[in-house]
């Protein structure tokens, strides 16, 4: 598993959730942790980190048409990161309609983040 890949790429950015900026991701300890830390990082130990933090999962779904490159591309990225042990597919459906050679791909995942807990 590499997260690395993804660091170049994201560090820092806040990513698009429904339309909206979601909390900056930060990459430091991904390789530890399995996951990207979102939102502020506090300041702790090393040994205070797994006491005060929590690993949280992202539910989504959405349907791909692979004619669209756009859209292609959106579902490459998150076959990627599943691939590459960030997200987890937990249900995916290919059609295609006849005479066509694109496909149509539902697809539903999550994808782990690590967070400060709550006081």
């Amino acid at each position: 598993m590499s997260l690395l890949k993804f660091i170049s790429r994201l560090q820092n950015q806040s990513p698009v959730v429904n339309g909206q900026a979601s909390m900056p991701l930060h990459w430091q300890r991904a390789g530890i942790d399995g996951a990207p830390f979102r939102g502020t990082v506090p300041l702790l130990r090393e040994d205070e980190f797994e006491s005060k933090t929590d690993r949280v999962y992202d539910a989504r779904n959405g349907t791909f048409y692979t004619g669209d490159p756009e859209q292609n591309m959106s579902y490459i990225k998150i076959i990627d990161a599943a691939q590459n042990g960030w997200y987890t597919v937990l249900y995916i459906d290919r059609w295609r309609e006849p005479g066509n050679v694109h496909h149509y791909i539902y697809v539903e995942w999550v994808e782990a983040y690590i967070e400060a807990k709550e006081r």
